[in-house]
């Protein structure tokens, strides 16, 4: 490329220096000539791959620095050491924020207690005796356990904490004073009108960036500027602590006490219980407080987003990004902070007392707190209380917050579909729920100008106040109505001409006062029209969507702007209704055409309710409401979906008087009753859904744990209700019921025999041999006691029974487990649990080796066989045939092969194995024993095998049938997984032998 660079149009090349100008190397084609020959005897080179890539470089480094900063790396005193730092650290962790503060808040607490005020003020507080009744009993309760943690020591921190930052106030305000007083707090006297002080301590503390001629900070202007910054960060840890720590701690202690009754608890139990073991006590009403507070908070979030925005959204707050959260908290006063938190308490009280302490009293008024399991807790503790009731606690809330962010929305469509139905059934759509506009029904037309009396005209030809008449702030020239005068780019302007010949019209009052009404009534619109359109035959427009989406007539313009001296502009946007101008001809005597100006009303027509919340409305990251697709807030500018939504109906405005208001109160009444139906069935199926499965696992009562039950239970049933929604939401209950109605109507028999034959005998194996298999084998092996083996014990219809559920769920568990791949990465990364590293390549590789296990490799290498896991193996081709038989009744996808031959009976078969074999053993085993025991006499010598043998007949044989069992079973495993056992030898090996020589180090070729 030649440019006009200096270069005199020379071609360089990128990889070449830049040719020198003192003549030496050629210039122009015979240097390009030279490039090129020298270039063709260069050594070429073949790309080499580097051995390791570069994040596994990076990879091994953090791993030695981080094994050499620990001390597992090095000599034994490293070790030491770092032990050593890390005991000095914890103790002076300790010292700062515990014992410091212990010490403080003691003093204080010393000072107070001999104090007249501070008695005066406690003598006010109302029920102080029942207070201070349950304060000694907890601290005797903790007293008499004698543990760690008590009340007066957590208060006595409490009050440290609160008097130093007390203390660090009341130094600033007092340096403020003195400050001002004396004019010492002169700092910066060149950066006087910079408002953010921080930026200024750092750059007066930079002493390289100040310059020769500015003044020093002072010691006062120093102590000045370490008040500030004490302040600031006592001030964010006082708002952290009061919105984040006392508020959900407050809810869930208010939480507790209102369900009480549900618990058949009283105040005394919970007492024992937090003097016992406090610290679990304060974090489980924290979870239950913030878990509250979290769910109020993104319920009224989404419903903010599912009604009307004239609603909610003038009034809710959406959530909006912090970038700096800090900063935020810093900038607002301490009263805006405290309003602020005492606004949210009191929505929080109130939506507790409204949908918990009502719904309470409710169920123990009716006695079905007793029907519902939540409220009858089994617990038990697997390590000290002290120890899992905390960490059980934390895996509960950090679920919920992955819970809450990933379904939300889902939380957003129920209501969506609730509304809908309730106000489709109750006629509250046109009052609640946002619609878009389908057209516009024109409604009636308007004169703007009403003709003046002949007395005025007689006043105006003698030109007796005349102009008076005409700025009466209606009369103008109706020549000046009628041809147009110009006005505003946008705007249409009613017509005006001077050259006419004027005739006086006046402006009808009735677009002062709509001017003057930003919100008209469509009874004041509908009453003063002139001409109204028939209701048998409307008029209808489609109308046209700009490019912000909001709906306007064609050929409109924004404003309607009435010429002087009238001085009126009206939007042509009023509410529900779109104006437009149109000029008729009207004709008078002498056969002069002069035309009239009119105004034509249209009326939204609604079409369909909008679906809401729209898709990501909730990604902080993308932008305001405008990107969202939300309803904006304050000032923001409207989203598309906003700017075309249709004008909803006011409650009064509904018909007959309060019809629409009482309409409104029994769905709230409705509401209110199905969130209660909704919390009970959340917090019971999923509980009893575990509750099974421990039954089914035969576990008995003392050892069934509820918060274990639970969460295998939501488990299985969050899944369910997803894919529930998913289908309502695609074409909603009814559709639902028409496709149940159309399956049923459509089935037709077989024509094939044998398609009928494979059919029967997949199910025969799959739902009742394979299940009944494997849940004699769990019944054998985990659940029959010495007493049974000693056949002092039947067997029972209702146990083969149960032990058939036991191996229907084990079977069916372990295809779930096959099917969604569980064991390779990408199904954690896809859940959001497994992040970084190269998912493709692991999978692949795991895949190769799965395959290789599931099947034959040839000498190529190649897999003959289909691998049992992922949606394309055995199992997912199984399921595919399975949901296309029995939903679409397509027999002609009945296949033998993958029914029969690669599912079924490869399946039945390894059971059968699994349970046949020890069962002959064991046989075989009892047999030998009883004929070595008949025909051998009992002698003094070998006495003591055959009684040890027989000391006990139910221990010995069932030792003997587990021991079996466990063998051949092991040895099924180790063959089905030979291969993934190989390959994770060798990779442990190879781990070994890398993290013993090969790490760390520095490979060189040797030379010769």
């Amino acid at each position: 490329e030649e440019e006009d660079d200096g270069h005199n149009g020379e071609e360089f090349n990128v990889l070449q220096p830049p040719p020198e100008r003192d003549g030496h190397l050629p210039a122009g084609p015979q240097r390009r000539a030279d490039i090129q020959n020298n270039v063709r005897f260069e050594p070429q080179f073949e790309p080499v791959e580097p051995i390791l890539e570069q994040d596994d470089g990076n990879d091994m480094e953090i791993q030695v620095a981080l094994d050499e900063l620990l001390g597992f790396r090095g000599p034994l005193p490293a070790l030491i050491r770092n032990l050593i730092w890390l005991l000095a650290f914890n103790t002076t962790y300790l010292g700062l924020f515990a014992f410091i503060p212990h010490t403080v808040g003691e003093s204080v607490y010393n000072a107070c207690a001999n104090s007249t005020v501070v008695n005066t003020i406690i003598d006010y507080v109302p029920n102080q005796d029942e207070v201070v009744k349950v304060i000694t009993a907890l601290n005797d309760e903790s007293q008499r356990q004698n543990v760690a943690l008590q009340l007066p020591d957590v208060a006595t921190i409490a009050l440290g904490y609160f008097s130093m930052a007390f203390m660090v106030f009341f130094w600033q305000a007092i340096a403020t004073v003195i400050f001002k007083v004396f004019k010492l707090n002169d700092r910066h006297s060149s950066n006087h009108n910079n408002q953010n002080h921080d930026h200024d301590l750092f750059m007066a503390d930079n002493a390289e960036n100040l310059e020769e001629n500015e003044v020093r900070p002072t010691l006062a202007s120093q102590f000045s500027v370490a008040l500030e910054c004490a302040a600031a960060i006592v001030k964010v840890g006082v708002l952290l602590f009061f919105k984040m720590l006392l508020l959900p701690l407050l809810l869930g202690v208010g939480l507790d006490v209102t369900t009480l009754s549900l618990f058949d608890s009283n105040i005394n139990s919970r007492v024992l219980y937090a003097g016992g073991d406090l610290f679990s006590a304060l974090l489980l009403h924290w979870v239950i407080g913030i878990t509250f507070m979290l769910l109020v908070t993104v319920s009224v979030l989404q419903l903010r987003e599912v009604v009307h925005p004239d609603l909610l959204a003038r009034v809710i707050r959406p959530q909006e990004p912090q970038p700096d959260l800090l900063g935020n908290l810093l900038l607002e006063s301490g009263p805006t902070h405290t309003k602020r938190m005492l606004i949210s308490l009191g929505i929080y009280v109130v939506l507790l007392t409204v949908h918990v302490w009502l719904p309470s009293r409710f169920l123990v008024a009716v006695g079905l707190n007793n029907l519902v399991p939540f409220f009858r807790p089994k617990l038990w503790h697997v390590l000290i209380p002290q120890l899992q009731v905390p960490i059980e606690l934390l895996v509960f809330h950090l679920s919920m917050l992955a819970f809450l962010e990933k379904y939300k929305n889902h939380i957003g469509e129920l209501q969506h579909h609730w509304l809908v139905f309730m106000c489709d059934k109750m006629g509250l759509t046109d009052f609640i729920l946002p619609q878009n506009i389908a057209s516009f029904v024109l409604v009636g037309t308007r004169r703007v100008c009403l003709t003046v009396s002949s007395d005025d005209q007689v006043q105006l030809s003698n030109g007796s106040n005349a102009e008076s008449l005409l700025m009466n702030g209606n009369s103008v020239k109706e020549a000046d109505v009628d041809q147009g005068k110009p006005g505003l780019i946008g705007d249409t302007d009613l017509p005006s001409d001077a050259s006419t010949q004027p005739t006086l019209a006046k402006i009808d009052q009735f677009w002062i006062k709509l001017a003057n009404d930003s919100n008209p009534s469509d009874e004041f619109i509908l009453s003063n029209l002139e001409t109204v359109a028939e209701i048998n035959s409307p008029v209808r427009e489609i109308g046209v969507t700009k490019r912000n989406g909001q709906r306007v007539l064609s050929f409109s313009q924004p404003n309607i702007r009435f010429p002087p001296p009238c001085k009126t502009v009206i939007p042509s946007t009023l509410g529900a209704y779109r104006l437009r101008r149109r000029c008729e001809n009207r004709y008078e005597e002498g056969s002069e055409v002069n035309e009239s100006t009119i105004i034509e009303f249209w009326r939204e027509d609604v079409g369909q309710t909008i679906p809401r919340p729209p898709e990501g409305w909730d990604d902080l990251g993308v932008g305001g409401a405008e990107t969202q697709g939300r309803w904006a807030w304050n000032n923001e500018r409207k989203s598309e979906i906003e700017e075309g939504v249709a004008q909803r109906l006011p409650f009064s405005q509904g018909g007959k008087l309060y019809s629409p208001i009482l309409k409104m109160i029994f769905l709230l009444f409705l509401s209110w009753v199905a969130i209660l139906v909704v919390i009970c069935l959340a917090i019971s199926f999923p509980l009893l859904i575990g509750r099974g499965i421990f039954f089914l696992l035969h576990i008995p009562d003392i050892y069934v744990h509820d918060p274990a039950a639970l969460a295998i239970g939501a488990c299985i049933i969050v899944p369910a209700i997803s894919k529930i929604c998913e289908r309502l939401s695609d074409g909603g209950a009814l559709s639902c019921w028409e496709q149940l109605k159309g399956w049923a109507s459509h089935f037709r028999r077989p024509k094939s025999t044998t398609k009928i034959r494979v059919l029967m005998t997949t199910a025969i194996l799959w739902l009742f041999l394979s299940p009944l298999l494997v849940g004699l084998i769990f019944d054998l092996n985990f659940v029959r006691s010495k007493t049974w083996w000693a056949g002092n014990e039947t067997t029972t219809v209702r146990e083969v029974m149960k032990s058939w559920c036991t191996g229907l769920m084990f079977i069916h568990l372990w295809c779930a487990v096959c099917f969604f791949d569980i064991f390779n990465k990408e199904f954690w990364a896809g859940i959001g649990v497994l992040f970084g590293g190269n998912v493709a390549d692991d999978n692949a590789d795991n895949n190769g080796v799965a395959a290789a296990a599931d099947g034959e490799v040839d000498n190529q290498g190649d897999v003959t066989r289909k691998k049992w896991e992922g949606k394309d193996g055995r199992i997912g081709q199984f399921t595919k045939i399975s949901k296309a038989v029995l939903f679409n009744w397509e027999w002609d996808k009945v296949d033998q092969v993958i029914l029969l031959d690669d599912f079924a009976i490869p399946v039945a078969r390894q059971v059968f194995i699994g349970i046949s074999v020890p069962s002959i053993l064991f046989f075989i085993c009892l047999c030998t024993t009883s004929v070595i025991t008949r025909y051998f006499s009992i002698t003094s010598a070998s006495g003591g095998f055959v009684s040890l043998l027989v000391f006990e007949d139910g221990l010995y044989r069932m030792t003997l049938y587990r021991t079996f069992s466990a063998i051949i079973i092991s040895s099924q495993l180790a063959k089905s997984f030979s291969a993934p056992l190989n390959c994770w030898f060798q990779a442990a090996h190879k781990a070994a032998r890398d993290d013993r020589y090969l790490i760390g180090k520095t490979l060189k070729n040797y030379e010769r």
